[in-house]
């Protein structure tokens, strides 16, 4: 069979690839959702720092037995990396994070200062 590796996709995860992602918030939480496919939770992280919110996955090379040798390969080893300021208004103890999917779901509480107040009408 013909050696097909010259056809393939010229545009490999040579940097960082931007997950897509959603955010929706209620009145008392932010909820970020990001597609990170092709990942096990354990190459994911996340961390807060200086009021920016970093996301990172790496995704290794689909594995392929020994005795195969890939003829066409799009979905090459990469690494998702997404920031985003989040100042000082979630509370970052207190984020969780969850993998399902290909889906990273972050649910951020908002700080006090700002959740809605309500006034009382005298």
């Amino acid at each position: 069979m013909k050696n097909m590796t010259e056809y393939q996709d010229e545009r490999q995860c040579f940097e960082d690839v931007l997950p897509r992602i959603t955010i929706a918030e209620t009145d008392a939480v932010a909820v970020l959702k990001a597609e990170m496919p092709g990942l096990i939770k354990e190459n994911i992280n996340v961390d807060v720092n200086d009021g920016v919110l970093s996301i990172r996955g790496k995704r290794a090379d689909s594995a392929l037995p020994k005795e195969y040798t890939a003829l066409y390969q799009e979905r090459p080893a990469c690494s998702y990396a997404r920031n985003i300021a989040i100042g000082n208004l979630i509370e970052t103890d207190r984020i969780t994070a969850v993998y399902e999917q290909g889906i990273l779901t972050l649910t951020m509480p908002k700080t006090e200062k700002v959740l809605p107040k309500k006034i009382a009408v005298l």
